[in-house]
């Protein structure tokens, strides 16, 4: 399954036998087609990106709600790359990116801590979109769990 796209049906609770003839999962004659399996752990790249405790929670979720986890969760994370990005650019606009409107205002009202923050930053941006990654995999593990 590709990242970023739709679920597929089977990941809503529609099996094959519930899909009308001319469902995209059929090929052919009818026979349904084999979908990519749904993982059943944490993709690799994705496990340095979670606190332990979400890594637990998700790997003891049925299949379904790992693969609507990972999905959320791709969709709400944000990149260091971009951030790092926009903190060269234009200064404190990674406070935005990152959610943290009074952190930028508070930035340019002493003009970058003059300079000395925005220095800091150039370190610690790494951190703090890591931090932000972190909230965004527990917020999304505590959506599921409300809504199951």
């Amino acid at each position: 399954m590709k990242f970023g796209h739709k679920l597929p049906p089977a990941a809503y609770g529609a099996t094959p036998a519930k899909l009308p003839h001319r469902s995209p999962l059929l090929r052919g004659r009818g026979q349904p087609h084999q979908l990519n399996p749904i993982m059943t752990s944490i993709p690799a790249n994705l496990q340095n990106q979670l606190p332990q405790a979400v890594q637990r929670k998700v790997a003891a979720m049925d299949e379904i709600n790992q693969a609507a986890f990972v999905a959320e969760f791709r969709k709400r994370q944000k990149s260091g790359l971009i951030a790092f990005v926009l903190l060269m650019s234009i200064p404190s606009f990674h406070y935005f990116y990152l959610g943290k409107v009074w952190l930028n205002i508070l930035f340019w009202g002493t003009i970058g801590g003059f300079g000395l923050w925005w220095f800091i930053d150039l370190f610690r941006v790494s951190s703090l979109v890591r931090e932000y990654n972190k909230t965004v995999a527990i917020n999304v593990l505590r959506d599921i769990q409300i809504l199951n």
